[in-house]
């Protein structure tokens, strides 16, 4: 019984996270499914194979395809948490936004301003080439869609990474645990990206670990899911990069020149050194704005 467990008599954290993640690929399965239907009938519908690959490719499909995804981890979050916590969603830190709005504000200016320096620091220093004028910028459908799957994927690896995983890892009752746990969890969901390297591996362990660390001195959820859409919107609809191995176009285009340790290769700039000291930075940023708040408390405090 130890291996289901731990000596309070509860189950341990490690397999209601993994359940958590099999109900997530289930309704994912079943999501995948229900497309794949609608997707055949349009292809009998018309017969053209390269119309369906064409439909796949596109970025409104991928939009479509990452908001089913973060829906899915947000359900099985949500799920998993009532039939073993049997608590309101508030006790894991997902409060009402009538209190959280301050840390929303600022998680997504930090997440805008954040990006944008790596952004100007790689065109400073020449890892990155601007390839449409300042006065040209590329306006599309794409910018709305892609905000609305940008903002699920706040919500959706910030409800299951921060609230989710970091409320149930308490039980473990040691703050290295929570957050280090938390953190490895959430860089180990981008092992499968496009371009991952050790050092995008490090950025993502240290990024979980600064989500936490946002989640435990605030205690809710809204200043890293501010920070997480604008970070991630902005690295790709507005400057064009890489967001985790993926392909954005965005209003502006700055392109790698060469991969390097700097512009962090085919994985965008997540993968680079810069984005490495700006999430230090950031640390110093959020520990003084909280200054007044020890993470101790964190363990103790009931949401």
């Amino acid at each position: 019984m130890r291996m289901f467990k731990n000596k309070y008599g509860e189950v341990r954290s490690g397999w209601k996270i993994s359940l958590t993640l099999i109900l997530m690929f289930a309704l994912m399965n079943v999501v995948s499914i229900f497309v794949g239907i609608i997707l055949g009938i349009v292809v009998s519908t018309k017969g053209d194979i390269v119309e369906l690959s064409a439909i796949e490719n596109s970025p409104l499909f991928f939009s479509i395809a990452i908001i089913l995804q973060n829906l899915a981890l947000i359900a099985s979050s949500m799920i998993i948490w009532k039939a073993f916590e049997k608590k309101r969603i508030t006790f894991m830190g997902l409060t009402n936004l009538k209190e959280g709005y301050k840390e929303l504000g600022v998680g997504l200016l930090l997440g805008a301003v954040t990006i944008t320096i790596v952004g100007v620091v790689l065109l400073l220093i020449g890892e990155v080439r601007l390839v449409n004028s300042l006065s040209k910028p590329n306006i599309s459908y794409e910018l709305f869609s892609g905000l609305i799957a940008f903002i699920a994927v706040g919500f959706g690896e910030e409800i299951f990474g921060r609230a989710y995983c970091m409320s149930v890892l308490k039980q473990a009752r040691n703050k290295y645990i929570i957050l280090g746990g938390s953190a490895v969890i959430f860089a180990a969901m981008h092992l499968g990206n496009s371009g991952i390297s050790l050092l995008a591996l490090i950025n993502l362990f240290l990024v979980g670990i600064l989500f936490g660390y946002m989640f435990m001195k605030s205690g809710n959820v809204w200043m890293p899911i501010g920070f997480h859409i604008t970070w991630n919107y902005f690295q790709g609809y507005v400057l064009g990069f890489q967001v985790s191995g993926n392909d954005v176009m965005g209003i502006y285009q700055l392109d790698n020149i060469g991969n390097s340790f700097f512009n962090g290769g085919t994985f965008g700039p997540e993968g680079g050194i810069i984005v490495t000291v700006i999430l230090i930075i950031t640390f110093i940023i959020v520990g003084a704005y909280y200054k007044d708040k020890n993470i101790d408390d964190f363990l103790n405090y009931k949401m």
